[in-house]
């Protein structure tokens, strides 16, 4: 049972790898075909550092609130968009498997 778990595990560890491989690329292409994408991107490094100071000005209690609602909100989004990039290329198999190019 050992080795099935392990056979399992370098699969998923396998997948994970291919899938962030996958968005990587993706986000690389975002930024050179959407200059909106890439002017947001730039946009959110160059207000981090404002971002911060005014964070740190807060109370700690006000401060904790914010940054634990922006490391949930940021998991959130992380994980829908694996979600959704993990269910589209599910969807391009399946319509090509439809189509019978797939065997």
């Amino acid at each position: 049972m050992s080795g099935y778990i392990n056979d399992v595990m370098d699969i998923m560890d396998a997948l994970c790898q291919l899938t962030q491989s996958m968005k990587d690329s993706t986000r690389a292409n975002m930024l050179e075909r959407i200059p909106h994408y890439a002017e947001l991107v730039a946009s959110l490094e160059e207000r981090e550092e404002q971002f911060f100071k005014a964070l740190d000005e807060c109370s700690k209690e006000q401060s904790q609130c914010i940054r634990d609602y922006m490391m949930d909100l940021r998991d959130v989004q992380e994980l829908e968009g694996d979600f959704f990039y993990m269910r589209g290329y599910s969807d391009c198999v399946i319509l090509m498997y439809r189509l019978n190019l797939l065997k």
